[in-house]
C-alpha cells in the first residue's frame, strides 16, 4: 500500500509538470481565437486513426482478458506526461551531439539523433509506471499499456506539429498539410512502437532477454529510419511495415496462449 501510495505521489508530479509544460508549449500570445479554432476543428482529422486504435485496443483487451481500465489510463499518461518529459531528455541529448557535430550535419540529422532512444524508454517506462499502479501484470497488459501510452503520445505529438509556429500566413495555411502529413503516418507510429518496445520488455521479464533486447532494439532502428534525412518514400513504407508485422505477430502469439476464440 505505502508503495502504490509513492507511485500515485510521483504520477501526479508528473501529471502536474506534463500539462503545465503543454500548455507553455502550445500556447501562443499571438494568436487570435481564429486560429485556434482552425487548429481545433482540423485537429478532429485526427479522429481517423484515433477512434480504430481505441477500438482495436478494447477489443484486445476484452478478448484476451486484458485490462480496458489499463488502456485508457494509458492513453491519458502517454497524453499528458510523455511528450512533456521527451522534450527535455531530446533537448539534453540533441545538445550533448551538436557539442560534437557540424551546425549543417546536426540540424539534418537531429530528428534522428535523440528520439528514437529517448522517446522509446520514456514511453516504456511511462507504461510500466501505469502497470505498477494498477497492478497488472498479464502478457496482453504489455502490449496494451504500451498501445495506450503511444497512442496517446502520438495525438499530442500530432496536435503539437498542427499549431502553427506563428501567426503568418504561411504557418496557418499548412495547418491542414501538416495535419494529413500527421495521418499518413500514424500507423506506424508511437502506438505501434511502444506496443512492440513493451513486449520486448515481456519477454526480457520472463528470461528471455536476448528476445527482448533485440525486440526493443528493432523498435529503436525503425525510429531512427523514419526519423533519418536520407529516408525515402520507400525507406518509411518498410518501417512501418516491419514493425506492424511485429505487432501483428505479437497478437497472434497472445491469441495462441489464449483459450479464447481466434477470430477477431
Amino acid at each position: 500500500m505505502k508503495n502504490k501510495n509513492k507511485l500515485l505521489i510521483i504520477y501526479f508530479l508528473l501529471l502536474a509538470i506534463g500539462i503545465y509544460a503543454l500548455i507553455s508549449a502550445y500556447y501562443v500570445e499571438e494568436f487570435e481565437g481564429e486560429i485556434y479554432l482552425k487548429v481545433f476543428k482540423t485537429s478532429t482529422m485526427l479522429l481517423i486513426y484515433i477512434v480504430p486504435a481505441i477500438l482495436l485496443g478494447i477489443i484486445l483487451a476484452r478478448k484476451y482478458d486484458g485490462s480496458t481500465k489499463l488502456l485508457f489510463f494509458a492513453i491519458i499518461t502517454g497524453a499528458l506526461i510523455t511528450p512533456s518529459i521527451s522534450v527535455y531528455v531530446n533537448e539534453a541529448i540533441e545538445n550533448g551531439f551538436a557539442f560534437f557535430m557540424m551546425e549543417d550535419t546536426f540540424f539534418e540529422w537531429q530528428d534522428a539523433l535523440a528520439s528514437p532512444y529517448a522517446e522509446e524508454i520514456l514511453k516504456m517506462a511511462t507504461a510500466v509506471l501505469c502497470m505498477l499502479i494498477l497492478n497488472s501484470k498479464k502478457r496482453i497488459d504489455f502490449l496494451l499499456s504500451g498501445f495506450g501510452v503511444g497512442l496517446g503520445f502520438q495525438i499530442m505529438e500530432d496536435i503539437g506539429y498542427i499549431i502553427p509556429e506563428d501567426s503568418t500566413f504561411d504557418e496557418v495555411s499548412m495547418i491542414m498539410d501538416n495535419s494529413i502529413d500527421r495521418i499518413k503516418g500514424a500507423l506506424g507510429s508511437h502506438m505501434i512502437y511502444s506496443a512492440v518496445f513493451m513486449m520486448g520488455l515481456y519477454y526480457y521479464s520472463r528470461g528471455k532477454k536476448l528476445k527482448g533486447l533485440l525486440l526493443m532494439l528493432a523498435v529503436m532502428i525503425n525510429h531512427f529510419m523514419w526519423n533519418m534525412p536520407l529516408a525515402t518514400t520507400l525507406i518509411d513504407i518498410i518501417a512501418i511495415v516491419m514493425v506492424v508485422i511485429i505487432f501483428v505477430v505479437e497478437i497472434i502469439k497472445i491469441q495462441k496462449e489464449s483459450n479464447l476464440p481466434k477470430n477477431l
